[in-house]
């Protein structure tokens, strides 16, 4: 018989729990998804969304389900707000260091002031028990986002790489369309080829995202990504083919009734990071000063 645990806490593999915690970040999620790694009493903590009673309830709840007796650290996927702003009162609550990729060290340190910062470079591996935490650098949502890959049960905690329904965010300066699409290509490898060498190492079959439910198709879900991303590349190119735009009217032909202007600068945002793409790519130049544009094809 299967126990049962409290609504917002689930076990998704032998030795991983998610916690799904309140927290402020961009609709049409209203949490952030922390998880707890453990095997043998020895565990990680993922992700520190929030500070506050709730916060630290929820968590200490899923330590003690998972039986946790000794803490290693936590580890964070990026230092986007809504996955750290809780971070120096968990490590003050908890007294252990913090892990984060060296491209989101600097950043972490100045605006929370956390103390115990660890660089977490691109294959580095964390042992908790008998089970390893291999961490990947996934660029693209941000430029430090790192993935953790539990390969002897096949789970990926992909952070703002995936979410549970929909897209990711990526836009610019933060994101860049080329290196998501490569992050996500590398997913991809690990979700399609197994070790046979390594008959305990599995292949990825789980992608634990930062928003959102838990994916049991990561090949699916991450050609749905890639494809969603290339489509929207694809709608900026045709508006910039049939002449000159700015920013703002480039953004206004893709997405023509936003609710708010946060919603506009973030759809602006996201669209300027394709335009960089393309720029690169040579496909579109730039006649304006800045950034307003305004954006043509390239002839």
């Amino acid at each position: 018989m299967q126990p049962s645990y409290p609504e917002n806490i689930e076990k998704i593999s032998a030795s991983i729990w998610r916690v799904a915690i309140k927290s402020q970040t961009l609709p049409p999620f209203d949490h952030t998804n922390s998880f707890v790694i453990c095997d043998r009493g020895v565990g990680f903590i993922v992700e520190a969304p929030e500070k506050g009673d709730e916060a630290f309830e929820n968590i200490e709840q899923a330590l003690k389900i998972a039986n946790v007796n000794t803490l290693k650290g936590i580890l964070l996927t990026h230092t986007h707000p809504d996955h750290c702003a809780g971070i120096r009162e968990w490590q003050e609550h908890f007294d252990v260091p913090v892990f984060v990729h060296p491209l989101e060290q600097e950043r972490l340190e100045k605006r929370t002031e956390v103390q115990q910062v660890r660089a977490l470079q691109d294959k580095r591996v964390l042992t908790v028990g008998d089970k390893t935490i291999e961490s990947l650098h996934t660029p693209g949502h941000s430029p430090g986002h790192l993935s953790f890959f539990i390969p002897e049960e096949g789970v990926m905690l992909a952070g703002d790489l995936v979410a549970g329904s929909g897209s990711s965010w990526v836009g610019y300066p933060e994101g860049d369309v080329t290196d998501y699409l490569n992050s996500i290509a590398r997913l991809k490898t690990l979700a399609i080829s197994s070790r046979p060498e390594q008959p305990d190492i599995l292949a990825l079959r789980v992608l634990a995202p930062g928003h959102g439910d838990i994916i049991h198709t990561p090949v699916e879900k991450l050609e749905e990504v890639a494809k969603h991303r290339l489509s929207r590349e694809k709608q900026v190119l045709d508006v910039v083919s049939i002449g000159s735009y700015t920013l703002a009217e480039i953004r206004q032909r893709i997405y023509p009734t936003l609710p708010t202007k946060h919603v506009e600068d973030l759809a602006e945002q996201s669209i300027l990071a394709h335009l960089i793409r393309l720029m690169n790519d040579m496909k579109v130049m730039h006649l304006g000063e800045d950034e307003t544009g305004p954006y043509a094809l390239r002839t």
